[in-house]
């Protein structure tokens, strides 16, 4: 029997459904098919919009509020998900003594190792 309850149709909805995937086996990932994965892809899922279209009837609320809680989700996806990626890479650079100063030159120094010619010529 549908539902018209909120609770009940946020609950049902796959956007929200992250952790139905891990019946299939000890995967970290989301499945292709999720709709969040669409989020990411700064898209917004029928899913998302069904539940805006259903509670919020004036077309003139809806539509802002959609939109500030799809560009707050994005950022607060960003922020969780880059800060951790940034914290993790600086760590690796440090440890490997990479400055600031090695990015800026890097191409400089290595430039004749990058060209395809240089590796076609290598290989003779």
């Amino acid at each position: 029997m549908a539902t018209f309850d909120i609770a009940d149709r946020v609950t049902a909805s796959p956007i929200f459904r992250l952790l139905d995937h891990l019946d299939e086996g000890p995967r970290t990932s989301l499945p292709l098919s999720h709709p969040g994965l669409l989020l990411i892809h700064d898209l917004i899922p029928t899913d998302l919009t069904s539940l805006f279209y259903n509670y919020i009837s004036p077309k003139s609320s809806r539509d802002p509020l959609l939109l500030k809680y799809v560009a707050d989700f994005i950022r607060d996806l960003h922020l969780v998900t880059w800060r951790k990626r940034n914290h993790s890479f600086k760590q690796w650079e440090h440890s490997l003594n990479i400055t600031r100063k090695d990015k800026l030159y890097y191409r400089s120094r290595f430039r004749d190792a990058d060209t395809p010619t240089s590796r076609r010529n290598s290989r003779k």
